[in-house]
């Protein structure tokens, strides 16, 4: 148990033995910046004074002068810190104030603080008392638990399959946002700022290159583990370039990509290996009328502004069924139960776009029963309603 203050109030805290971490006071993406300021005073061998750390600070990152009273704050606070160390007027890197054993930014909001923060009794993370994300186990955060990868559509996944799949949205990710990618790297930043990341977050190695490397060996367990790891590296780029950064704001996109993504696999792992490799696919093999095993039910679904059109079932519960659409734009949508029927309603209009999904819808249909020799409607093959 840990008492902590909260406004007036004393909030009483089961840590689950975890213990608790002092938080620092200094803004942790201010502090990495001084630290690039003073590596490279050091090597032009130039003093590493106020007046010249201002100088270098000011000119790359284009501040004002009226700044420099908040900055030099900053500073001062990070020698209480001791992330940086004053001695004679001249500031210097404390290159042994590594993290031993946990973090000392919350892993949720990525500030820390005065307070006192809450260390998970599993791994080295750390919360605050109203960011701690608990797992079902006492002590444990959600982030640490083990996860194992659920069955999908009542399939249990291959590790095999389960990281082809990985490799599939890991391709994708890459494409999008090669620059998130190539700053998780530190691609373009020195080797003695680097090794100082050790200052700020214990869990600092967890890179693309890393995550790649993952996928190519069939480490990864679950999609779940991977999607911790983008959020590691999402939780150091916070720590390391601040929440107003370009890059933070382009990690986050990332990690939102990453989420839609999972949601996708956990729908059909099937599809999404079809989809992530349509450019394998001659020009007389369309991949998304390549049947799944089970091959999904189909239906007609309709959206607002548009008439039923024919579709796969991805997901289906109590209120709504996910669709994934037979047309040009493969596009997908989650309507209500009410807005989907078995066969397209009679006297709908039948345009060009429509008429060329019924004929995909058919094609479907056909390479079901060519494959497995079933079809996928309860009813008949005859898409229209008499």
């Amino acid at each position: 148990m840990n008492s902590t203050r909260s406004g007036n109030r004393t909030v009483v805290v089961d840590t689950g033995d975890g213990g608790t971490v002092c938080g620092r006071l200094s803004n942790s993406s201010v502090v990495y910046c001084f630290y690039r300021e003073i590596i490279e005073l050091e090597l032009a061998k130039k003093n590493t004074v106020w007046s010249e750390i201002w100088k270098a600070f000011k000119e790359r990152w284009h501040h004002k002068q009226d700044k420099e009273k908040h900055f030099k704050g900053e500073i001062n606070l990070a020698v209480q810190d001791r992330l940086i160390r004053l001695s004679s007027n001249k500031y210097s890197i404390d290159r042994a104030r590594r993290c031993q054993n946990n973090d000392f930014y919350c892993f949720r909001c990525c500030k820390s603080g005065k307070d006192e923060l809450i260390k998970c009794s599993y791994c080295w993370r750390v919360y605050h008392v109203n960011c701690f994300h608990y797992s079902d186990i006492r002590g444990r955060c959600f982030f640490c638990k083990d996860y194992s990868q659920e069955s999908i559509r009542g399939k249990i996944i291959t590790k095999k399959q389960l990281n082809d799949v990985l490799a599939i949205l890991y391709r994708k990710l890459k494409s999008e946002y090669q620059s998130v990618v190539n700053v998780s790297n530190f691609a373009d930043e020195r080797s003695e700022l680097k090794e100082l990341v050790a200052n700020f977050v214990f869990i600092y190695d967890i890179t693309f290159d890393s995550v790649e490397k993952k996928i190519k060996s069939q480490g990864y367990e679950s999609v779940l583990q991977f999607v911790f790891d983008c959020k590691q590296i999402t939780f150091l780029f916070r720590v390391l370039y601040g929440d107003d950064s370009t890059i933070v704001k382009q990690s986050l996109k990332m990690e939102n990509l990453v989420l839609s993504e999972e949601h996708f696999i956990h729908n059909c792992a099937e599809c999404y290996m079809h989809y992530g490799n349509k450019s394998e696919y001659n020009n007389n093999c369309d991949w998304f009328l390549i049947p799944c095993d089970p091959p999904h039910e189909v239906c007609f679904a309709q959206v607002e502004g548009f008439p039923h059109y024919p579709a796969k079932v991805m997901r289906r519960d109590d209120e709504k069924t996910f669709v994934w659409f037979f047309d040009e734009a493969r596009a997908t949508a989650e309507p209500f139960n009410q807005f989907i029927r078995p066969r397209l309603p009679k006297n709908t209009p039948i345009d060009e776009k429509l008429q060329k999904a019924l004929s995909e819808y058919s094609l479907y249909l056909k390479a079901c029963r060519e494959i497995l020799g079933e079809d996928t409607e309860s009813h008949s093959s005859d898409a229209v309603s008499k």
